[in-house]
């Protein structure tokens, strides 16, 4: 990719490939400073804002799982996922205040560390760590949360139905919450 090619468009804001790089480089140094392992479960606060996908790929760097919860949530539905994926983190990936005590707030991360601060490599995931929980909705009762590695995801990207839209230029619209069990 052209590191000024547009990687994402929000709300009349462009970020470049460029800029989403630096943005997952210092939310991932950011992570790492505060002791967050691999492997460690990192509930995230999410909507549909660009910060999602830095949050996203700033815990896969790191080695760390995403476990994504809508902002739009009741509380006590996401204490739910939270315990139920014994989430060691918090992090607020929306642009609206942290509600939750303690939670790291991924604007208050992009501000710690200025891009020539890189101070680790991105950690080697195998294809059978796991890369994300997502719950589902509970219509049936309780959410239950399904385990996703590495290794699903990558069979899901190659799968040739996705072809078509990893030619340069393609652009996609996306519709549905992050956390949202397609």
């Amino acid at each position: 990719m052209h590191p000024t090619a547009i990687a994402t468009e929000f709300s009349g804001q462009t970020w470049t490939y460029q800029y989403l790089s630096e943005c997952i480089y210092r939310v991932a140094a950011a992570l790492k400073k505060r002791y967050v392992q691999p492997s460690d479960k990192l509930g995230v606060i999410v909507t549909n804002h660009p910060n999602t996908l830095v949050a996203m790929l700033a815990i896969w760097y790191i080695g760390a799982v995403y476990v994504p919860m809508d902002s739009k949530l009741p509380q006590q539905r996401q204490q739910y996922i939270i315990e139920a994926a014994s989430c060691q983190w918090v992090l607020n990936a929306t642009i609206t205040p942290n509600m939750w005590p303690g939670a790291l707030v991924l604007s208050e991360l992009l501000q710690t560390y200025e891009v020539t601060n890189y101070d680790y490599t991105i950690h080697q995931n195998t294809p059978d760590d796991l890369a994300y929980i997502i719950f589902t909705s509970g219509s049936t009762g309780l959410p239950k949360g399904v385990m996703i590695t590495h290794e699903n995801i990558n069979y899901h990207l190659n799968n040739p139905v996705f072809h078509d839209f990893q030619q340069a230029g393609t652009r996609v619209m996306v519709g549905v919450s992050p956390s949202f069990d397609v």
